[in-house]
């Protein structure tokens, strides 16, 4: 079947035309970034599970020249006396978004990627082998995306650098 990823065989392809957003899960305008959950419909979806990521890329350098060129609109916000404000609508290939997504997602998945307090604790190394230790192992993901890269099955096309 119809496949995503670099060099993969084994995760099942996602279409935008089948998600539906069920929940943002976070955001944050600092980091224009935005989590979302949703459900993949469809005859091959079957209502699953899927966490997709929106994160603006950041501008670059030597891309500058395209930016500022006439390919770009500009549409005045504000102007007052020698300062104005405008909103620039980059051509296409300018306007990139990284996106993750995470298919089919589980529930521990979808809980990673909510909102969620932050606090800082004071442990003991003590506190840290009978308490939080065995907390963070009953939690843990699968590493079989490490082993993938590992055994060139995923991204071994964005390898740096590998020692024999």
């Amino acid at each position: 079947g119809d496949l995503i990823g670099s060099g993969t065989d084994f995760t099942p392809a996602f279409s935008f035309s089948a998600f539906r957003v069920q929940k943002v899960l976070r955001e944050s305008a600092r980091e224009k970034i935005l989590f979302l959950h949703g459900k993949v419909t469809g005859d091959s979806g079957d209502g699953k599970d899927a966490v997709v990521i929106l994160e603006k890329t950041p501008l670059q350098v030597d891309r500058i020249s395209d930016l500022l060129s006439k390919k770009s609109e500009l549409k005045l916000q504000i102007c007052n006396d020698i300062y104005s404000t405008y909103t620039l609508y980059p051509p296409p290939e300018l306007s990139e978004i990284k996106t993750t997504i995470v298919y089919p997602a589980t529930d521990k998945h979808i809980q990673k990627y909510q909102s969620q307090a932050v606090y800082l604790v004071q442990e003991t190394g003590e506190d840290y082998r009978n308490i939080t230790l065995p907390f963070l192992q009953s939690q843990s993901f699968s590493i079989q995306w490490v082993y993938n890269i590992l055994e060139k099955k995923a991204e071994a096309d964005r390898i740096v650098y590998e020692n024999s």
